[in-house]
């Protein structure tokens, strides 16, 4: 065979060992397989919707808010009229008397006693004791709703990660696929080249190595996409046979500039900050509703006596007036509610003061970290142009026998590590850009 045929069976070997090259943007696309049932399809917008609908989480965070809402309802109570039956009936030894000196024993009752009354009540006067239980009330609700607004972006990342999880799962199983594909290319055509003569029987064996290989690089790829789709499913709290379908499918987000406008974004959007400011507002309720304890009450009352014990004088069904309650000593209890709302509140106060210094540094990481991801996409961009371009050198060598076969296999190694590498870069970047957006508080 002349050196323009093994030329020429080489050309042929390079076509269909080639692969793809990378766009300029993204790895190529990982095809999205297609589902039976569209309601079996989940992009990131549906996988969010599904995990917040379904985490157990979410559902103890509601609930929360729902126990919140309730003592602000009895708080509010506090303050309000009051209306109250009361009844019963009492039975004696003997009908109730007393000895009168000269006059003997007079019988003043009987035995059988029924009574059954209705009393409002209208406070007028509660020594801040109603105002303050509500201003805690409402509080512990803005920190109740804070809370969930942390659960409802803490489980929204857990989706988005693992949605890019398999994505990035895919991507990678695609890049292998295609190295099978163009091993087994290569394979033929050098297997035919030995059988003619053309290369020697070192060059068939290391084809078949690679290509052994690169099959078990397939069977792992796909064992890490099941295992990343199983975790989506997980998060999404699916049931582990449940039909699904991950399509690429998503919006960009826009992200600050800089990194002073992420910080500064941060401390004002943060719920947890916001959370923390609605627990100091509720010492501080604490330590009012303590002091108003040592403060005296007034209210008003109507009482209707439909049935009236016979000990006491009939004095007509229906009576009024004001009452009026003034503390004297309570054993030092508001005192100690007073310390202990004040003791918690300088607690609640200097954590604040770390939790924003911890966000800043969240903020700084995740910033800085979206950036470098940012910038290891381009890298890897360049690095996928080269290790094509190099590969692409190698075949033509190995065809003008000036390469060693080893070195082409050497260079379509590094174009699938390239390759790869771009894959693990943009997604990384997506789920660095997640993870910013999260410590955002957004």
């Amino acid at each position: 065979m002349t050196r323009l045929s093994r030329f020429a069976w080489l050309a042929a070997l390079i076509v269909q060992a080639a692969l793809p090259s990378f766009g300029e943007d993204a790895p190529p696309a990982p095809p999205a397989p297609q589902a039976a049932n569209p309601a079996d399809e989940y992009d990131l917008q549906r996988c969010v919707d599904v995990a917040l609908s379904r985490n157990p989480s979410i559902r103890a965070a509601a609930a929360s808010v729902a126990v919140a809402m309730a003592d602000l309802k009895q708080a509010k109570g506090l303050n309000d009229p009051k209306l109250t039956a009361a009844g019963g009936v009492s039975l004696y030894q003997s009908d109730p008397s007393f000895a009168v000196p000269g006059l003997g024993r007079l019988v003043f009752g009987q035995r059988l006693n029924v009574d059954a009354s209705l009393q409002f009540e209208f406070p007028l006067y509660t020594g801040g004791q109603s105002d303050a239980a509500e201003d805690q009330a409402r509080a512990g609700v803005r920190a109740a709703a804070y809370a969930e607004v942390r659960a409802n972006q803490a489980v929204a990342l857990q989706a988005v990660e693992a949605y890019f999880g398999v994505l990035r799962a895919r991507g990678a199983t695609q890049v292998a696929e295609r190295q099978l594909e163009a091993l087994q290319a290569q394979n033929r055509a050098v297997s035919e080249m030995y059988r003619v003569g053309l290369v020697a029987r070192l060059d068939a064996l290391r084809v078949a190595a690679a290509l052994a290989a690169a099959e078990e690089a397939v069977v792992v790829s796909h064992n890490a996409e099941k295992v990343a789709v199983a975790a989506l499913r997980a998060v999404l709290g699916l049931p582990p046979d449940t039909p699904i379908t991950v399509v690429e499918r998503y919006d960009d987000v826009a992200l600050p500039a800089t990194l002073d406008e992420a910080l500064a974004e941060a401390q004002q959007q943060r719920a947890d900050l916001h959370e923390i400011e609605a627990h100091i507002a509720a010492a501080d309720a604490a330590y009012r509703l303590a002091e108003a304890g040592r403060h005296f009450t007034l209210g008003l009352y109507t009482r209707a006596d439909f049935l009236r014990t016979s000990l006491l004088p009939q004095t007509g069904i229906l009576s009024g007036g004001i009452q009026f309650r003034i503390p004297l000593f309570d054993g030092d209890q508001s005192d100690a509610g007073k310390n202990r709302a004040q003791a918690q509140k300088e607690k609640l106060i200097a954590f604040r003061d770390s939790l924003r210094d911890q966000v800043n540094l969240q903020v700084t990481e995740a910033f800085l970290a979206q950036e470098s991801a940012t910038r290891r996409v381009a890298t890897a961009q360049r690095g996928v142009q080269a290790a094509e371009e190099g590969f692409q050198l190698a075949a033509v060598g190995y065809a003008n026998q000036v390469v060693p076969l080893t070195d082409m296999l050497d260079a379509q190694a590094r174009r699938t590590q390239s390759q790869n590498d771009l894959v693990n870069a943009t997604y990384d970047r997506r789920m660095a850009m997640a993870r910013l957006v999260n410590v955002l508080g957004r």
